[in-house]
């Protein structure tokens, strides 16, 4: 016996174990994922009337939220819309939310 003959069936059997498992892994992966997440993947409360976990993460997040709002003033819209007059923008902000 040649050691070809010997690899061949053995690399055979070792792929079609490996295509049986990746294929079981794909549908049953995606499966417990999601049933994990879904236990902790809302607002809420647990069963015992404590707040669940994402509900003191939304809390009392270990960031600070904040939201800048820029507002731009056209200070010559009568003659850009009647002469068509290149506009004068001046910008105002920014406006920070805390």
């Amino acid at each position: 016996m040649n050691l070809k003959s010997i690899l061949k069936p053995g690399l055979l059997v070792l792929a079609a174990l490996f295509g049986i498992v990746g294929l079981a892994l794909f549908f049953i992966v995606p499966y417990l994922v999601l049933k994990e997440v879904g236990k902790e993947d809302h607002l809420g409360r647990n069963p015992d009337g404590s707040l669940n976990i994402v509900m003191e993460k939304f809390r009392a997040p270990k960031y600070t939220i904040l939201m800048e709002v820029w507002a731009y003033n056209v200070e010559n819209a009568e003659r850009v819309v009647a002469l068509g007059e290149k506009p004068r923008v001046t910008e105002k902000g920014p406006y920070v939310f805390v």
